[in-house]
Order: C-alpha cells, then structure tokens, then sequence
C-alpha cells in the first residue's frame, strides 16, 4: 500500500492558525490529508511520480483545505486522532471548588467534524474545482 499523500506541513498549520500548532500535528495533518484526498478521488489533474499534483494552483488548494480542516479541529478542541470525545475545563474556582466544562465537543455538529470535513475546507476544494468530479486537466 502507498503512503499517505501530506498535503500540509506543521509550518503551514502554525501560519494558517497563527499560533504554535496543536498536539500531534503530524497526526493531524495525515488525518486530515487522507480526508482530502477521499474527497477529491474523482478530480483530475496531473500528478508527479510519487501522485503529488503539479499544478501550484492544486497543491495550494489541497494544502489550504488540509490546513483548514487542522484549524477546524484545533478550534473545536477535537483530537482527531483518538475515538475519545472529551470536555475540555473552561472554568475553575479554588475557594468554591467549582469545576466548569465546555461541551463543545459533545455537541453533533462538532462531533460530525470528526469524521467531515469542515465548510471551509470544502469550499477551497469546490472553488479550486476538485469536487464532484470535476475534470482539471491543462
């Protein structure tokens, strides 16, 4: 079996969400690598030996969604890499020992980003026409 195709590096996270890279970025990008690449199967377009696009405008957009959907993960406070779904503390008090949760990540839209790629990752690839099959071939 092939390797997987990295459209992204962590430098390219970092400048995308202006800020260090999350966590198992690697892991990140590969997860979100393979999703960008199952969404854009049926496009077409010229490739290197190793299955890199050559056209600039394809990488940029394969890049731009892959380091989207990071971003998109790392807002959402999802680890895209494990099955678990966690409640990250969003607040906490010593005296009152109160303890405080964001349950972003239990809601279905978030959950669903698990798995989906998110709107802007899916609107770079459908505006670089490699959605839906579209042939890009020059």
């Amino acid at each position: 079996m092939a390797g997987v195709l990295m459209y992204a590096t962590s430098g390219d996270v970092e400048r995308w969400i202006g800020a260090p890279p999350p966590e198992k970025t690697e892991a990140l990008i590969r997860r979100a690598s393979v999703m960008v690449g199952v969404a854009t199967r049926m496009a077409r377009y010229a490739t290197t030996p190793a299955g890199m696009p050559v056209d600039p405008d394809i990488v940029d957009a394969l890049r731009d969604a892959t380091t989207a959907q990071v971003a998109a993960w790392h807002t959402a406070g999802i680890d895209a890499t494990s099955e678990e779904v966690t409640a990250r503390v969003a607040k906490t008090s010593l005296d009152g020992a109160s303890l405080d949760y964001d349950t972003r990540a239990a809601d279905e839209k978030t959950l669903a980003l698990r798995t989906t790629l998110c709107d802007e990752a899916r609107d770079i690839l459908d505006l670089a026409g490699l959605l839906g099959g579209h042939p890009w071939v020059k």
